[in-house]
């Protein structure tokens, strides 16, 4: 097993921050760089895409140490998501005709609903989303979210709205000069 730190590397135009990646199988030296396994790259590179098109609506400070944050799913990023879900929960559906897990995503979603597969998506994503919008946001959150509401959910994606606890923020006063009794 190696262990290899790549700073960064220039890839379609984006620029992939500092990662650690293990096993990894074929390593190059060109010019002093490190290139290994393209694929690996592509991957990676696919899933930090995702994260990065999340879209944080708004940020907003409710009470002391609770900021009520909106975030949205849209686009591609909401059908990838979705074809996930069914990949991966399409053995749970019976439909007539087909064995067990091999019908086809639209047979599935016309006999069970078109909305079959968004809640599993929304599962799939949501944890990904908040460490994405918390971070895009600047804060640092404490403890899980609460009052997660869904405000909007269709084929294009979903919004959904939730409320954080943070770090409660301290002021140091003037305390030199204070004398203990």
């Amino acid at each position: 097993m190696r262990v290899v730190k790549i700073n960064a590397i220039w890839c379609s135009g984006c620029l992939v921050m500092n990662k650690i990646w293990k096993n990894i199988e074929k390593i190059v030296e060109i010019r002093g760089l490190l290139w290994y396994n393209f694929a690996v790259i592509i991957k990676m590179f696919a899933k930090w895409k995702d994260v990065i098109q999340m879209s944080l609506k708004s940020c907003e400070k409710a009470e002391t140490n609770i900021y009520a944050l909106e975030i949205a799913l849209e686009g591609e990023e909401f059908k990838k998501a979705v074809s996930n879900a069914y990949n991966k929960n399409k053995g749970r559906y019976n439909v007539p005709g087909f064995r067990k897990g091999k019908a086809p995503k639209h047979i599935i979603e016309t006999y069970y609903g078109k909305e079959v597969f968004w809640y599993d998506a929304i599962d799939a994503e949501y944890p990904e989303l908040f460490d994405a919008a918390a971070k895009e946001a600047g804060i640092t959150p404490v403890a899980a979210p609460f009052d997660d509401e869904i405000v909007s959910l269709d084929e294009n994606g979903f919004t959904v709205k939730l409320k954080v606890v943070v770090k409660p923020s301290a002021e140091v006063k003037k305390y030199k000069g204070l004398t203990a009794e």
